[in-house]
Formats: C-alpha cells, sequence, structure tokens
C-alpha cells in the first residue's frame, strides 16, 4: 500500500480489466470490495457480458441449503446444461462443508473434497462423543472403547492391550470396568471412570443432540480445553465449530440408533464414492474452503453460508483471536482491519466465478437465526437492505450507463408463496418454471402460486448499473 511513497518515481499500472466473470459478477464483485478503506481504489471492468445474473438463495438452514443446491445441480447435469466438474462450492471454513457433503453422498453426486478425505465424524473433536454413543448401544464394542480412552486420560494402545489382557482372563459386561485396576489408576480416575459407565448408560434413552450436550456440560468440553491442541485460538475456535456442527446434524434425528445408522450409511457410501471417482479427470464437484479456491476458476461457483456469524466470522469480534492475526496494524482498529479481511475472503469467492454465481444465505445457522452478511446486503442500496434477508433471490447486473441516479419498477413474472406468514417470492426466468404445475416454497414448503412482483431497477453514481429484482 505504501509502496508508492517509498518509490515516488515508480510508475503505477492498474490492471482492471477482467477477463474471466461476466460482466454482472464483476459489478457484484466491485460492489462488495469497494466498503474496504485499506486497498488500492479501482473499479473492475469485465469483457465478458451476459444476461445470466448472480443467484440468491434464503434457505431455511445449512440442511436445507444442501438439499436445495444438490437438487439444483443433479437437475442442470440431466437435462445436459452443466457437467458435475462445472460446479465448485466455496465455504468460509471447513466445518461448513458437512451438510453438503453428506447430501452429495446420499444422493450419489460425485466430488472431489479438497479439504480432506476424511469424514466429518472421525474427525478427531467429533469421533471421541460418536464413539460414547456406539458404547450406549453397544457396551462391548471394543472399537469405540479405544475412542474414548483418551477422555479418561488413558493412552490408547496401553489401555486397550489391559482391557484385552483381563478380558482374556474374565469376560465383564462392561470391558470398561477392567480399568479399576489399571496400574497406577489413582482414586479420583477410578471414580471418573464409574461416573462415566454411568453417564454412558444413561444415554441411551436420550435424544441424540441431548446427549451430546449432555456429554459436552459433564466433561467433554472441560477434556477440550485441557487439550494440548485446544490451547491457542485457533483451534478453539475449530472445536466451538465443529461441536456446534456436531449439534446441527444430531438435531435431526430423535434416537441415537438412527443418528448412527446414518452416520454409518454415509461412511459406506462415501468409500463406495472414492473407489468409483478415483481419477484426477473424473466428473466431480469441486468442494474447497474460500482459502484454497484463490487463483483458481470454474464455471458456476456457489457461495454457500453467507450469513452472519460466517460471513463475517464470529471470531472478528474476539480480542484473543484479533491479537493472533492483526498485531502489526498500527493507528488501525484491529476489528476493522478483520473485517476487511473477511470481505476480501467474500470478493474472492465470487470472481472464482466465470459464468454463473449463485450466494446462499442460511436464515438458522447451527441452531441459531442469522442474519444475510453485511457483505452482502451492502452491495445492494440502503432502502431495499431491511428487507433483504426475508426474501429468496437477487439478481445484479451491470453495464455502463451515466453518472446520476435514477430509480425505476418492472413487473416480472414469479412464484409467489401462498403462506401469511411467509412472505418468500421467486422470480419464473425459464419456460421450464413457468410450465410448472406446482411448487412448494423452498422455506416453509407451502404452496406456491403463479403471479406477478414490482421489482425496482437501480442507477448507481460510480456509472455502473444495479438491477435488484427480489
Amino acid at each position: 500500500m505504501n509502496f508508492d511513497k517509498v518509490f515516488p518515481g515508480a510508475k503505477t499500472i492498474t490492471l482492471d480489466i477482467n477477463y474471466r466473470s461476466t460482466n454482472s459478477i464483476v459489478g457484484l464483485g466491485n460492489e462488495v470490495i469497494k466498503h474496504n478503506a485499506r486497498r488500492k481504489k479501482k473499479t473492475l471492468k469485465a469483457t465478458r457480458q451476459s444476461n445470466v445474473t448472480p443467484q440468491y438463495l434464503r434457505p431455511k438452514n445449512t440442511d436445507d441449503e444442501a438439499e436445495t443446491i444438490t437438487n439444483y445441480i443433479i437437475r442442470q447435469v440431466k437435462q445436459g446444461k452443466k457437467k458435475f466438474r462445472d460446479f465448485a462450492i466455496l465455504y468460509r471454513s471447513a466445518s461448513n462443508s458437512r451438510a453438503i457433503i453428506e447430501q452429495f453422498i446420499l444422493e450419489d453426486v460425485p466430488f472431489v473434497d479438497y479439504g480432506s478425505e476424511e469424514s466429518f465424524y472421525d474427525h478427531w473433536i467429533v469421533k471421541p462423543l460418536i464413539d460414547h454413543l456406539r458404547l450406549a448401544l453397544d457396551r462391548r464394542n471394543f472399537e469405540a472403547i479405544e475412542g474414548i480412552l483418551p477422555t479418561l486420560y488413558i493412552n490408547r494402545e496401553k489401555g486397550m492391550r489391559f482391557i484385552l489382557d483381563q478380558e482374556l482372563l474374565q469376560k465383564k459386561k462392561w470391558p470398561l470396568i477392567h480399568l479399576k485396576s489399571y496400574p497406577n489408576f489413582k482414586d479420583f480416575q477410578k471414580e471418573n471412570l464409574v461416573e462415566r459407565i454411568k453417564l454412558i448408560k444413561s444415554l441411551k434413552t436420550l435424544k441424540p443432540l441431548d446427549a451430546i450436550q449432555q456429554m459436552r456440560r459433564e466433561f467433554y468440553d472441560q477434556y477440550l480445553e485441557t487439550n494440548k491442541r485446544s490451547k491457542l485460538t485457533h483451534y478453539k475456535e475449530v472445536l466451538r465449530e465443529t461441536l456446534d456442527e456436531l449439534e446441527a446434524s444430531a438435531k435431526r434425528f430423535s434416537t441415537i440408533e438412527g443418528f448412527l445408522d446414518f452416520i454409518d450409511e454415509v461412511a459406506r457410501k462415501r468409500k463406495s464414492l472414492n473407489q468409483c471417482h478415483n481419477n484426477a479427470d473424473d466428473d466431480k464437484v469441486s468442494l474447497m474452503t474460500i482459502h484454497k479456491s484463490k487463483g483458481l476458476e470454474f464455471p458456476v461457483v456457489i457461495l454457500i453460508g453467507a450469513s452472519e456469524g460466517n460471513m463475517p466470522h464470529s471470531s472478528v469480534f474476539e480480542t484473543g483471536r484479533i491479537n493472533d492475526i492483526f498485531v502489526t496494524q498500527k493507528g488501525r482498529d484491529k476489528i476493522t482491519a478483520a473485517l476487511e479481511e473477511e470481505r476480501r475472503l467474500v470478493y474472492v469467492a465470487i470472481t472464482r466465478a466465470k459464468d454463473e454465481l449463485i450466494v446462499s444465505s442460511p436464515a438458522y445457522y447451527r441452531g441459531k437465526k442469522k442474519a444475510v452478511s453485511r457483505f452482502i446486503l451492502a452491495a445492494f442500496p440502503k432502502q431495499t437492505a431491511s428487507n433483504a434477508g426475508t426474501q429468496l433471490q437477487y439478481s445484479a447486473t451491470v453495464s455502463k450507463t451515466s453518472s446520476v441516479n435514477t430509480t425505476q419498477t418492472e413487473t416480472v413474472y414469479a412464484w409467489i408463496c401462498t403462506s401469511e406468514t411467509c412472505n418468500v417470492w421467486k422470480r419464473i426466468r425459464t419456460f421450464e418454471e413457468a410450465e410448472l404445475p406446482s411448487k412448494s416454497c423452498p422455506v416453509c414448503r407451502a404452496p406456491m402460486k403463479k403471479g406477478s412482483k414490482e421489482v425496482m431497477v437501480i442507477q448507481k453514481s460510480y456509472t455502473d448499473f444495479v438491477d435488484l429484482r427480489v
């Protein structure tokens, strides 16, 4: 930023032509990033023109988001309009991918996960809780026993060797009880062991969400706090996000047995997909964090989780996290600096798209109601921002116009929700949509009817034209 001041004789060449994305995608990117103060001021111009505008989705939650996006991708591929490899799903952090990966697996959508080949439920933070649930149903599940030993501060290999040796001498209904005679086992550890077995017994009748929350309260959160990997602020952020995502997943099931059956089904299908699609040139959807997408491009980008608390991430407002990252921002508010970095991530995600862009903001994120990301709302006029969080779709198009602000309206055909408590509607853009005999609201599932809506067309003063269709 200070290069021209340090070297005043240097010539500045502004690279303001975008050859990748269409005019509307570049325009939306411009509207997002212009709110950053610490940047070289420039407005990118697109060389590619298109009538296809960025689409906005407001699903109920992350699972509804995953289902809607998966169905859309499958439909596009079946109709011959796209291939799986044309799509990229981008997200803020790795834990955001749980729902979309599960939906892809259940619907046999081929994908490559550039984050990890490990299942969400095999994550080192998640697996011990799942193993406790397995023991609640099968107390002689030795693999699960091994998985929970670290939470009792017992070495996996030594602890399992001792339990198996004792089993050869005398089998127990609860093999864990052998640990009462474990060498150098202190009295308080024996008490903790007995309490843990009692807890595991009690889990069987609970709903999965209640069981996970109880384990977190009684021992697991404290165990994670003492884990060496948990000491850094970054890991504390990962811990919270991962466990919140586990609770969001568990909330869908009424029994532990049903939850574990689902986890096992996902694991089987993931293994099968990995075996069938192991060629780098296979036709697959790409899944990755925004960080990993830097420098890449895709015909269609779907940005998920564009809600407050995720974009920007809640850690932006945590002093410890800010001090970890922004330690040299002299004269600048650290939260402002962090927010600008978060906004850059959204800009990066938007400008990975070549032809089409879909931005999705779940209304409920990990069980909590969330507003649309401020970065997305800021890209549109203030007079519409207050209503934006309850709507289903935005579009933005960019073209050269005069420098005077004007506002116009036009009538468009649309599917309109019939529920009195839901104001969602979706513009009818294709002949196929217009010919559909019926349609359910993607948010409340009530029937939708065909009708019309008035939309505003707002001309921006910086000579770019934004068409906001809500």
